[in-house]
Parts: structure tokens; sequence; C-alpha cells
């Protein structure tokens, strides 16, 4: 997995604040196989801090997250937090997919012994 942590024209990143992301991008290394490229952008916007990612995995593409907030490591949470609920549900997919594969394949070997 590719981490790339870069500030706008106006706003530049802290060591501090690289540290946080990296720190909390480690939670998503149950899904680290699946994902490619993580691209944040910081920028500071006339009363709020925002936050762009770009998500890219293997298999299921591309993913962009936006978080907006008056604290730039709220904001930083709020897009970490939205990151993690779209790894959930797409696990879950993959998950029910190959279940679902399972199933069917079972159900070949049966009908073939009978």
């Amino acid at each position: 997995m590719n981490l790339i942590i870069q500030g706008c024209k106006t706003f530049s990143v802290s060591d501090s604040m690289k540290s946080t992301i990296e720190e909390k991008v480690l939670k998503f290394d149950y899904f680290k196989e699946n994902i490619k490229e993580i691209d944040f952008r910081l920028d500071k916007e006339k009363f709020a801090y925002k936050v762009d990612v770009t998500m890219v995995t293997h298999k299921l593409g591309t993913f962009q997250f936006t978080a907006e907030d008056e604290d730039m490591y709220n904001a930083i949470d709020k897009v970490i937090h939205k990151i993690d609920e779209k790894i959930h549900r797409e696990k879950g997919k993959m998950q029910e997919h190959n279940s679902d594969r399972e199933k069917y394949v079972e159900s070949l070997v049966e009908n073939e012994e009978a």
C-alpha cells in the first residue's frame, strides 16, 4: 500500500500531521492487500480545513472521500471514518460473493454425486 500525503499551495503539512495520518492508516492493515494507493490532500480554506482522499484498490476501483472541519485533526478523523466504513462495506460484499460461489460449487458437487 502506497501512502501519499500532500498539502496544497497555501498549506504545508507538519510532521505531526503526517505521523497522525500514518498511524490512523495502519488500522486498514486488514485490507492492505487490496489497497494500491491512498492519496491525502490537505488544504485550508477560509474558515475550515479540508481533507480530500483518493483510494485506489486493485479490484474495486477508485474511491473519493472528502471531509471538512474547523480543526484539521477532526477533519482527518472524519475522513478516516468514511474510509473505514467503505472498506467494511466492500469487504462484506466480497465475502458475501465468495460464500455464494462456494454454495454454488457445493451444489454442483452434490448434483454430480447424485
